[in-house]
């Protein structure tokens, strides 16, 4: 037996029961907090805060939407992870990335200047670098001003920057690279490709120009149906379109786009000698 008076470690009640108040006020806030998290997860996504907040203290419910939004935010963050992880194959292959990224707006400010909202629209790859620096250069030398209204060029692939480069140089009008949607330019997933196949190749008999080239098929497709469509577009109200390597001989000394608008026209047509020598 020991007597307590004769114990090494006194006991001292006063701080011996200071501590367990602190230790029980320590587990009621810890309760506390995991309650209200607790119903925050199954019923706070539920509850409109802009009405609560009307009746409480703007500061004891922002600290509630605070621990009721964190789960939220973890979701987030959990599942753009989850994306960049899987990607598509364009994305997660190294080589297939643009060099830049496409243009899919014109700014205000481009039209600040100008009395149509026109632009001059051409598609072209770049491989066919020569011959849209050819016809922009043409239509440069043949018009009073020069281009002043934009340019929106437009590609079923990625424009490389060498592309953009050296056309930037070829004139001083601004200049838009766009993309074109595959959704668009591709076959639709409803035809039948094998037999518009064998239909493409059985104009070989028929002198149609490009007749057996898909490429073909699908620009003038692009051009039928979908290109007034393209982002770039969204805000233009005439467009000139320009076909690489055209070449313009005769001087321009009117804006056609005024001319258009004022007189209401609209569709302006110039036929090409190239397809109709071949057709003919």
């Amino acid at each position: 037996m020991i007597y307590l008076q004769d114990s090494p470690h006194p006991l001292n009640k006063t701080k011996y029961g200071y501590n367990r108040r602190q230790l029980s006020k320590t587990i009621f806030r810890a309760t506390v907090i995991v309650l209200m998290f607790v119903i925050c997860f199954f019923i706070g996504h539920k509850v409109q805060w802009n009405s609560l907040s009307e009746q409480f203290d703007p500061r004891d419910a922002a600290f509630i939407q605070y621990f009721c939004t964190q789960q939220e935010a973890t979701h987030a963050v959990e599942n753009q992870k989850a994306q960049l992880i899987v990607g598509l194959e364009h994305q997660r292959a190294g080589y297939l990335k643009p060099e830049v990224e496409p243009d899919d707006t014109i700014p205000e400010d481009v039209w600040k200047d100008l009395p149509v909202r026109g632009a001059y629209y051409m598609v072209v790859r770049n491989e066919k670098l020569n011959e849209a620096k050819a016809v922009i250069k043409s239509m440069e030398e043949q018009m009073k001003n020069g281009t002043r209204y934009p340019w929106v060029i437009l590609n079923n692939q990625h424009f490389t920057l060498g592309f953009q480069k050296y056309i930037k140089r070829v004139t001083k009008a601004p200049v838009f690279f766009g993309k074109i949607d595959l959704h668009a330019w591709e076959y639709p997933y409803w035809i039948d490709i094998p037999r518009a196949e064998d239909m493409m190749f059985d104009q070989d008999f028929d002198e149609v120009y490009n007749k057996a080239k898909l490429s073909y098929h699908q620009l003038l497709r692009y051009h039928a149906g979908f290109f007034f469509h393209h982002p770039l577009l969204r805000d233009v109200e005439y467009t000139w379109r320009v076909e690489p390597g055209a070449d313009y001989s005769c001087k321009m000394d009117q804006d056609l786009f005024l001319i258009m608008k004022e007189q209401n026209k609209k569709l302006g047509k110039l036929n090409d000698g190239i397809e109709r020598r071949v057709n003919c």
